[in-house]
């Protein structure tokens, strides 16, 4: 369910400036970028939409990719009392890491995921889905390590993955706001 009042997280992503790379619009938004600096009330807005998510009550472990969901993933282990793991963009070459190759909206990464298995139940917690390949890459490194999905939430949904991701991995998929980018910048859905 997506936010239904106005907030500050919502009212922020009107006043959201969007840049071009290449062929990629990158909304600038401190939950997204880390720029400009984020009023803590932006994130108590998104924790507290998250944490009333189904996904989240039915996880035990929180998955953040680096570099945008540690963030997210760290104020949403406050609020649930939930342990979260990072997918980091670095190899440490530890017993039972899984790589997570993710081709993304802008580019590629290969994610890597440590103290992630059997018996976990995983939420995904990402700051942006566009194209839906890190969600892909990371779901299918949650299966492979015999852990389980509970699914994702995310800050924003900007893209039309989320139906295709919701139907092959058969887990939900929650976008605090979903918006399209245009000429005349972004709108909130």
């Amino acid at each position: 369910m997506p936010l239904t009042s106005p907030g500050p997280l919502a009212d922020s992503f009107r006043r959201a400036q969007v840049i071009r790379k290449g062929d990629y619009a990158y909304v600038i938004h401190p939950l997204l970028d880390g720029v400009p600096r984020c009023d803590p009330a932006l994130l108590k807005d998104w924790v507290t939409w998250a944490r009333l998510q189904a996904p989240t009550g039915a996880a035990t472990l929180l998955l953040a990719p680096e570099a945008m969901g540690p963030p997210l993933a760290a104020a949403l282990s406050l609020a649930t009392g939930l342990p979260y793991a990072i997918a980091r963009k670095r190899a440490y070459g530890l017993p039972g890491e899984r790589a997570a190759p993710a081709p993304t909206g802008y580019g590629a990464a290969t994610l890597h995921l440590n103290d992630v298995g059997p018996g976990d139940k995983v939420l995904v917690v990402d700051d942006v889905l566009s194209t839906g390949g890190t969600l892909s890459a990371l779901f299918d490194a949650v299966r492979s390590s015999g852990a389980s999905l509970a699914g994702a939430v995310v800050v924003v949904d900007k893209g039309t993955a989320r139906p295709r991701l919701e139907s092959s991995y058969r887990v939900p998929v929650a976008a605090a706001a979903t918006i399209t980018v245009g000429p005349a910048g972004v709108t909130v859905l």
